[in-house]
């Protein structure tokens, strides 16, 4: 029985650090799905659902999800907005080259001076 006990515990470690309980699928494939399906979302509402997918993929620190989101904005004031918005979080979460790339979307120089300012004082 100790042998057992032994090898159903060896066992389910092994499961537990190799993920294997998990369902498999990462966390960058789930974003890119989301940024799939707002993109296929009616055009009404396609620039609140990439909003959505835009500050979710900044906070997990998915900048590629992030650009691509925010760049499939419609409203250039909108997109300036959450440019902003998805920089300083995209900073936060560690990816300041990414940050200073969707920062560098915001068409106002002047704001847009202001926004890596403030990426390149997050620590």
């Amino acid at each position: 029985i100790l042998m057992n006990t032994t090898n159903i515990l060896l066992i389910s470690l092994t499961l537990l650090l190799c993920g294997c309980g998990d369902s498999g699928k990462s966390q960058n494939s789930d974003f890119e799905g989301r940024l799939k399906a707002a993109l296929s979302v009616d055009a009404g509402q396609r620039d609140k659902a990439l909003e959505k997918v835009a500050t979710d993929s900044a906070a997990a620190g998915n900048g590629t999800v992030c650009l691509e989101a925010v760049t499939k904005v419609s409203s250039s004031a909108r997109r300036d907005d959450l440019a902003e918005d998805c920089a300083i979080r995209l900073a936060k979460a560690g990816d300041s080259t990414a940050a200073s790339e969707v920062a560098n979307q915001i068409r106002a120089a002047g704001r847009r001076s202001e926004v890596n300012k403030k990426i390149a004082a997050i620590k």
